[in-house]
């Protein structure tokens, strides 16, 4: 078999991304055709009712109970499957109502939040684990960090034994425990010239009148180097499944394209004589430093004396729940740390 051949049967397939097709919900017709939907249902009802009672009156009338009781269950079934379609119906109809009535944010508004970092109130993504491989953690936390809001934070909730006697659970546990910290650090690192960028930028605004063509293209080459760091992420991550795919398909490579979009927009608003407000360009350098802004770190309930040890999901995440927005304090026993 040659080279060439082998390359295309051991490369991942290009499967094409699951995506809505929008185009086909035309607000107008769709919404006739649900009234048309409910008010057919509600007809088809009301004839299956009269005639079902018509039929179960003459049954008890001749006192064939037998008969009465097969046509209620039939009724009650008719009933139970007419409810779900008139609730898919009814759901239907409100999502192409909210649908005509949502005017998206143009994204100059939404930049302006980054701006507004301490005035955002905090989100705090929780991400449960029990005996999770590291590539399924990693591409968790990453698609978790990398959320685009201003003041975020991620914290990996390690449901495993906390002192197993397993090999393959011992690694499992050590490498879910360096992860947050592994992926700080790269995150740190990536997102340091943005912060350069950002105080640089500050100093010239106090400095005096700001240069727009200037300010323009440091954000032009800025957006198309995060374009750079996600498609050579995207490049070097192993591909072996499905996971892999989409982690690298959405993560990295939409991220890519997205900040090319937002390259390729600034220099085309500045090329047709729409002058961007210094408003909106400093919301660029904001947005640009919360890219890669997110401090991802870990909770291990199980290592807490004091804290519940029941084995499900649920409770992981109500244990770190409870302690949100309170403080505590480490403290060593015999058995295990207490927090007090």
């Amino acid at each position: 078999m040659s080279k060439a051949v082998k390359s295309v049967i051991s490369a991942p397939p290009a499967v094409a991304p699951a995506t809505i097709n929008e185009t086909r919900w035309k607000p107008g017709r769709e919404i006739i055709f649900s009234w048309c939907g409910m008010v057919f249902t509600l007809i088809a009802s009301t004839v299956v009712v009269w005639e079902q009672s018509v039929l179960i009156n003459q049954q008890i009338d001749s006192a064939r109970w037998g008969d009465v009781m097969m046509h209620l269950l039939f009724a009650l079934i008719v009933v139970v499957l007419i409810y779900g379609s008139l609730v898919y119906q009814v759901t239907r109809l409100g999502y192409l109502k909210r649908r005509q009535q949502h005017r998206p944010v143009h994204d100059d508004r939404l930049n302006s939040t980054f701006m507004e970092r301490n005035s955002v109130e905090p989100l705090v993504l929780l991400v449960p684990s029990y005996k999770e491989e590291r590539r399924i953690i990693f591409q968790t936390l990453m698609s978790a960090a990398l959320q685009e809001y201003p003041n975020r934070r991620v914290v990996l909730l390690i449901d495993n034994p906390p002192m197993p006697k397993d090999m393959a659970d011992i690694a499992l546990l050590a490498e879910a425990r360096a992860l947050p910290q592994q992926i700080t650090t790269m995150l740190k690192k990536a997102g340091a010239c943005y912060q350069t960028a950002l105080v640089d930028f500050l100093v010239r605004k106090a400095d005096g009148p700001l240069n727009f063509s200037a300010e323009v293209t440091v954000l032009v080459q800025l957006w198309c180097r995060a374009a750079d760091w996600f498609e050579v992420q995207a490049r070097e991550y192993d591909i072996n499944d499905h996971t892999d795919f989409l982690y690298v398909d959405k993560v990295l490579k939409g991220r890519a394209v997205s900040h090319r979009q937002q390259a390729q927009y600034l220099r085309e608003s500045f090329d047709n004589s729409h002058p961007l407000s210094e408003a909106v360009i400093t919301s660029h350098y904001y947005k640009l430093v919360a890219l890669f802004d997110c401090e991802v770190s870990s909770f291990e309930r199980k290592r807490y004396e004091n804290l519940s040890h029941e084995p499900n999901k649920a409770m992981n995440l109500n244990s770190y729940i409870g302690l949100v927005g309170r403080c505590f304090s480490e403290r060593k026993t015999e058995q295990a740390p207490f927090l007090d």
